[in-house]
């Protein structure tokens, strides 16, 4: 039960990062925005993330990480807030490759199309997010009725896989938004969006038969969206226009954030 509730954490706190929903602080201490950096930076490891039950926090046993799952103190590389590498061109991620940062959001604006494109995006994945509050009371009495239980969280995963592909069906008709790498951003969300959803709601089918083997499957597919987004990071601009949408406000709030 710890590995699957650890399983859910990690999809959740996924989705949220993918759209620069969390409170990403990117920028140097003059306050000045980033820009494209090609420098290399520590490769973000999603098995680590899908198996602890901290794994929404980011956690990581190789060094401590940011809520943007950014390592700041792995093997290999120093790196600032702005996910920058100070070690140059020669640090290598966990597993020995390295990873370029690009930072996208620069020039952001609160304007139609983008304002537009995170409502959408924070109003759909909301209610699959609040599923999450929904994993220990399915939980509950599993070890007098498993198979209730299987049946309970199929369920939770059900409404969280449909929230995340509806979500991602809306936004292949929004405008994508205008800031600096928004379009590339956008495809990248949705495809990410549909694959989540997608293997949720396979896993959701193979819990209400009693097999759980889908859970193992569906690890694997976040570690590989974490490893697509390890070398993405946000530009302040983009963070403050996304934190001034009420949608967004609110589905930061439920999250705790």
């Amino acid at each position: 039960m710890k590995r699957m509730t650890g399983v859910v954490a990690a999809a959740a706190a996924a989705t949220f990062i993918l759209a620069g929903c969390s409170n990403d602080t990117s920028g140097n201490a003059s306050g000045e925005s980033p820009t494209t950096n090609q420098q290399t930076t520590n490769e973000q490891t999603g098995t680590e993330q899908t198996t602890d039950t901290n794994a929404g926090d980011g956690a990581d046993a190789s060094g401590d990480t940011t809520a943007d799952g950014e390592d700041t103190a792995g093997a290999g590389s120093d790196t600032t807030a702005g996910g920058e590498d100070t070690a140059g061109s020669d640090a290598t991620g966990a597993m020995g490759s390295a990873a370029p940062t690009t930072t996208v959001g620069a020039g952001a604006e609160a304007d139609e199309a983008t304002v537009g494109w995170f409502t959408t995006y924070c109003e759909g994945i909301k209610p699959g997010l609040d599923e999450v509050k929904n994993i220990g009371s399915a939980a509950s009495g599993g070890s007098t009725d498993p198979k209730a239980m299987m049946t309970k969280m199929g369920g939770t995963f059900e409404n969280m896989g449909k929230a995340f592909t509806d979500t991602a069906t809306a936004l292949k008709d929004k405008p994508a938004p205008t800031f600096s790498g928004g379009e590339n951003f956008a495809t990248t969300a949705i495809d990410a969006l549909t694959q989540v959803g997608g293997k949720m709601t396979e896993t959701a089918d193979a819990m209400k038969s009693g097999d759980v083997a889908k859970l193992s499957e569906m690890q694997t597919t976040m570690s590989e969206l974490s490893k697509v987004f390890s070398g993405m990071s946000a530009d302040p601009a983009a963070t403050k226009v996304i934190q001034s949408i009420p949608a967004c406000k609110n589905l930061t709030s439920s999250m705790g954030g």
